[in-house]
């Protein structure tokens, strides 16, 4: 069973129930995504770059990706490893104008810049929970 493992810490019906926001899908949080997504876990995928070929030696993405947004080059790989799962993909820089992109069950900072995770800081406070990364 997929889920085995799992399922002996978590209650995984509990858990799929449930939506993560990645803010920023860099290394770090192409690999969280991955390891949510092979769990069951619904996503809420948040980035406004495109794959480069400077990004190939670090992240989760193919020369098939380049030029095309993270979200969605990350959307579509995850869907072929779990299908089951819902992704939703917001192709935007996070500003105080579009906050509420946010609003999950908990937001994972990915993000390699202070702007960004002053408004991730500012908006979770207190609302949603949240887990900062060290990306550098």
């Amino acid at each position: 069973m997929q889920y085995q493992r799992v399922r002996k810490i978590l209650d995984i019906e509990k858990l799929r129930k449930k939506t993560v926001s990645i803010v920023g899908l860099g290394s770090l949080g192409s690999f969280t995504a991955l390891l949510l997504a092979k769990n069951g876990v619904n996503l809420n995928l948040i980035d406004f770059d495109r794959v480069s070929i400077e990004n190939l030696s670090s992240q989760i993405y193919s020369r098939n990706d380049i030029k095309k947004f993270k979200t969605d080059a990350l959307r579509d790989y995850l869907k072929k490893l779990n299908p089951e799962i819902r992704i939703i993909t917001k192709n935007k820089r996070l500003d105080s104008s579009n906050l509420k992109i946010l609003d999950s069950d908990l937001v994972i900072d990915c993000t390699d810049n202070l702007d960004a995770r002053f408004l991730i800081d500012y908006y979770c406070y207190k609302k949603i929970p949240r887990i900062q990364t060290e990306a550098k």
